[in-house]
């Protein structure tokens, strides 16, 4: 008879006791195994190769000594093992994840054995109490030997402040204008722009949101993380606004008029308002800004210190705005034979801000701003310090063709050039020519003081020689002459900041046609010149390397 028992050696080793008597069969591995597997110590942590060895060691003394009455062979074959916790902290100590390894007949990890460890291990912060008690009750009915993971704990991130800002309390018309009133079927009506914004004197026109405190984090480790206060801003006057109190917050209208957004204020232009420019009402030239609700009509022209919204269309006109230029419809130009027999369109578009339009044709336009055209530009003269613009607000799908073009910065365009291979020439040397016109300038400046420079030179010269001296004019002579030394070093690094910009600028603009550009179209960057022989897909022109370069635009379906 096989006879096999077990018993538990120092609180935690299993021991397994194989005895035979004489004559009986030997044991095999599957009797082991179950005996281990029906006993109360079925969880304890099996040792790799036990049964094995234990059976091997019965059958090798079974072969040297046949038992006379019984023989007994023990061995460990299993260990009681206690529930243990580890933890993963991350690199910012913002998560600590506890992994619980179960009991395999030891003690079983509770509640406060985790809280221990955790404290032990410097986690104090964040814990999260119902999913350390989840993790526990989950433990006490899982498998022995299973490692469970949670996140216990996780740290506050640090919420930085908000900035101060500007909050404008009126609409701003040019705004206003560009966003055409929707009619029933979905489509805009572009000549109901509801009447131009205006205000009377004591309107509130802005206020100051101050900054606010950020709030600190705090890591698991109970580390604090320090947050950022919000920027501190201002606001201030400007022609035709105020503060209406003393700490400078809030901005009131000194004047009746048209508002407009500027960077840090508002300001309040004198408005006229007029239905259309035409031989009615006669060339207007006004100080403040001017309203058109309808058109400005053919050989009319419209001068204006402030803005200047068209709600129609501009006619073989001239148009002249020192801020933005709205034009609600578009530009209608020809092209008209002068005195001298030279081509010339006969509409002139300038303004010092932004100028927007539906769409142009035949005209000369400038802005020292940027230029923004919804549907095409066609057979005209545009010269923009900024950027270009053709298509929709969100979207560059429009057309630009038959056209010159001299740009101060970057220009997007759905279609550049046109199928029929009308010659469109784009230049951005805007910034290389204004720096040539600067240096002349310069030039002619430093000319003068050398020569003021040299005649102060020898006048105090001639007085140092003299025995009777002027201390008073010498004192004088030589404080112009130091003024003058001071002005030809501030010429000379304004004009190298402005060539080292310059250089820089080339770098930084591109041309960006984003359905392709047509055989035609003349392009020159610097000292470089290329007239396209072949169409091409979309495509991103730049300067790179001294050289004019071509890249694909690749567009997401």
């Amino acid at each position: 008879m096989c006879e096999i028992t077990l018993s538990v050696k120092n609180n935690k080793d299993l021991l397994m006791t194989v005895a035979l008597t004489a004559g009986s069969s030997t044991t095999n591995l599957d009797r082991l195994h179950d005996a281990f597997t029906s006993s109360a110590y079925a969880s304890y942590a099996l040792i790799d190769d036990a049964f094995e060895q234990l059976l091997q060691s019965v059958s090798g003394e079974l072969e040297e000594n046949k038992p006379a009455n019984k023989l007994e062979l023990s061995k460990i074959i299993a260990s009681a093992l206690d529930g243990t916790l580890s933890v993963d902290i991350n690199d910012d100590e913002m998560s600590a994840i506890l992994h619980l390894t179960t009991a395999q007949g030891g003690r079983d990890i509770c509640y406060a054995d985790v809280i221990q460890y955790l404290n032990k291990n410097g986690i104090v912060e964040g814990v999260n109490d119902a999913k350390i008690r989840n993790l526990v009750r989950k433990s006490l009915v899982s498998q022995g030997g299973n490692v469970i993971s949670r996140e216990v704990a996780r740290g506050k991130n640090c919420e930085n402040g908000n900035d101060g800002y500007i909050k404008y309390l009126v609409e701003d018309p040019i705004n206003k204008i560009l966003r055409p009133k929707e009619i029933n079927n979905g489509k805009v009506d572009m000549r109901e722009l509801g009447g131009v914004v205006y205000i009377k004197e004591g309107t509130k026109l802005a206020k100051l949101v101050p900054p606010t405190k950020g709030k600190n984090g705090i890591t698991v480790r109970g580390k604090t993380i320090e947050a950022i206060n919000g920027e501190e801003y201002f606001i201030e006057e400007t022609e035709g606004s105020s503060f209406v109190d003393e700490d400078k917050t809030i901005l009131i209208a000194n004047m009746s008029g048209m508002p407009k957004h500027l960077e840090r204020s508002v300001s309040v232009n004198p408005l006229l308002e007029t239905d259309n420019v035409d031989v009615g009402t006669g060339n207007i030239k006004f100080d403040g800004s001017i309203f058109v609700k309808g058109d400005a009509c053919e050989n009319m022209k419209l001068y204006a210190t402030g803005d200047v919204i068209i709600g129609g269309l501009v006619e073989s006109a001239f148009i002249k705005a020192r801020g933005d230029l709205c034009i609600t419809q578009g530009v209608i130009g020809r092209q008209i034979v002068d005195e001298n027999g030279k081509t010339k369109n006969n509409t002139i578009i300038q303004a010092k801000g932004n100028i927007n339009a539906q769409f142009v044709q035949y005209a000369d336009m400038s802005s020292q701003s940027t230029i923004s055209v919804v549907q095409y530009i066609s057979h005209s003269q545009v010269i923009v310090e900024g950027d270009l613009w053709v298509g929709k607000k969100d979207k560059a799908d429009g057309k630009l063709f038959g056209s010159c073009i001299k740009a101060g910065a970057s220009i997007f365009v759905g279609v550049l050039g046109s199928p029929c291979g009308d010659t469109t020439s784009i230049n951005l040397n805007y910034w290389d020519d204004r720096l040539t016109k600067s240096r002349e300038k310069i030039k002619e400046k430093e000319k003068h003081l050398i020569d003021k420079t040299n005649k102060i030179s020898g006048l105090i010269k001639k007085l140092k020689s003299n025995t009777s001296k002027d201390k008073e004019l010498l004192l004088r002579l030589d404080n112009a002459l130091k003024q003058h030394l001071t002005l030809l070093v501030r010429y000379t690094k304004y004009m190298h900041t402005k060539e080292s910009k310059a250089s820089v600028h080339l770098k930084e603009l591109e041309i960006s046609a984003y359905k392709g550009i047509f055989t035609g179209v003349d392009i020159t960057i610097a000292d470089k010149s290329i007239f396209l022989k072949r169409d091409h897909d979309a495509t991103s022109v730049n300067w790179t390397n001294n050289k004019i370069n071509f890249e694909p635009i690749i567009i997401s379906p």
